[in-house]
């Protein structure tokens, strides 16, 4: 079942109008009952990790550590830095798919 996302999970604001911003799964609110529950970060900051494993780090369709995409780019190699389009848990989505924080 999906889930909403947790206290430090970034992600991708499509569009921002009012006091929501719409994601890739739907729209999410930015202050319930008056309080905000979430901030607009400056579009302008990027977002990076840097691949810690000495064999690097394999792409995945989604954030199963099964589910490796096969036949496509390699994923980053150690010491290699990538940037973040969204970060969900501690998954990240990158412009050549998920990759793990923690393997």
């Amino acid at each position: 079942e999906p889930r909403g996302p947790q206290a430090g999970d970034v992600l991708c604001a499509l569009e921002v109008h009012s006091q929501w911003a719409r994601c890739a799964k739907g729209w999410l609110p930015l202050t319930i009952s008056g309080m905000q529950v979430a901030d607009v970060l400056d579009s302008s900051a990027t977002l990076r990790v840097r691949c810690c494993s000495p064999l690097g780090v394999a792409y995945r369709a989604s954030m199963d550590l099964d589910n490796r995409l096969h036949g496509a780019p390699r994923g980053p190699a150690d010491g290699e830095v990538v940037d973040v389009e969204e970060r969900f848990g501690m998954w990240v989505r990158t412009r050549g798919g998920w990759l793990p924080l923690v393997v």
